[in-house]
């Protein structure tokens, strides 16, 4: 997913991100390059630990702290009200109740919060 268009898109979103942030899903880290210089601490939400490996180098030679909290983003173990932003990139489809995943993000996001989200494709479900 970081091939042109996908990578264009990747940074166009991912730059708008800003003040407490969660990422679900951050697999390997190909967000990490793309966030503002002003970011300097991101919470993730991902179940790979070889994943998270890769993600945390990628983070530590962009001086980006990381904080893998959990594993599902059906179950979020974070306070209500907490991020400013919430940043999903090609990753929602995976997780098996998205509709509990939303509900969690939605309880997580601060009032006014943004979620920056992209997916691979259109859905036939209109929560998605």
């Amino acid at each position: 997913m970081n091939q042109p268009p996908f990578a264009r898109i990747r940074e166009q979103m991912v730059s708008q991100a800003q003040g407490d942030i969660l990422e679900i899903g951050m697999g390997s880290g190909l967000n990490i390059s793309h966030y503002a210089s002003d970011v300097h601490h991101v919470i993730v939400l991902e179940p790979s630990e070889k994943l998270r490996a890769m993600a945390n180098q990628r983070a530590d030679a962009q001086n980006l702290k990381v904080d893998f909290v959990g594993l599902s983003g059906e179950a979020i173990p974070l306070d209500d009200n907490q991020f400013d932003d919430v940043v999903i990139t090609w990753t929602l489809c995976p997780i098996p109740d998205h509709h509990k995943a939303l509900s969690e993000i939605r309880r997580v996001l601060k009032p006014g919060g943004r979620v920056i989200f992209s997916e691979h494709g259109l859905s036939l479900e209109p929560a998605v």
